[in-house]
């Protein structure tokens, strides 16, 4: 594991990091989960984040609280969309067993808004 993932271990939130067409940075905080030798994390397919991601895949991410408050250090990596849905059902189990307890709050959240079919899933590989 490296050392990007050993620090993530046990966290709840990172901030990924995501660059405009200027190169500036915008910070998000999100859950993640540790996958193998990489993150997953979810987003809305509408968000800015994803734009900004199929413009540009690099990322930088580090250990945050909710609010998104970096309490770390920061760590490159190369974002991907997932796109089979077999690896959408890993991801969503991997977040499902980090966030026992919110996670069906979460989904619930979601269905009652309408929103859950808006989810899409990524990966972060470190590339550090």
């Amino acid at each position: 594991m490296t050392q990007a993932l050993n620090t993530l271990t046990g966290e709840k939130y990172i901030n990924v990091e995501t660059f405009k067409r200027d190169g500036s940075g915008v910070k998000t905080p999100v859950w993640f989960a540790i996958d193998g030798e990489t993150l997953v994390f979810l987003t809305n397919r509408n968000s800015w984040k994803v734009k900004r991601l199929r413009r540009n895949p690099a990322v930088r991410f580090a250990v945050c609280d909710v609010r998104g408050k970096v309490r770390g250090e920061w760590f490159d990596g190369e974002c991907s969309l997932l796109v089979e849905r077999s690896e959408e059902k890993r991801a969503e189990a991997r977040l499902k067993s980090h966030y026992r307890v919110a996670w069906p709050l979460f989904k619930l959240g979601a269905w009652v808004g309408r929103r859950i079919k808006d989810h899409v899933y990524y990966r972060i590989t470190p590339t550090q």
